[in-house]
C-alpha cells in the first residue's frame, strides 16, 4: 500500500492539445487527511457558532 496516496489523495491531470483536439481530464481523489481536515474544520464551525 502506498501510504502516501492514502493520506494525501491523487491528483491526476492529462493535457493534449494543439493538434486541434485537445482533451483534457482532471482526476481529483481525496485522502484521509483532506478528510479529515474538512470534517474537523467543519464540526469546528458549526461548535463555535453555536457556543460563541
Amino acid at each position: 500500500m502506498d501510504w502516501k496516496k492514502f493520506l494525501f489523495g491523487n491528483f491526476d491531470y492529462e493535457k493534449t492539445g494543439q493538434d486541434g483536439r485537445s482533451q483534457t481530464f482532471i482526476n481529483i481523489k481525496g485522502g484521509l487527511l483532506p478528510s479529515i481536515l474538512v470534517w474537523g474544520g467543519l464540526i469546528g464551525l458549526v461548535l463555535y457558532l453555536i457556543f460563541r
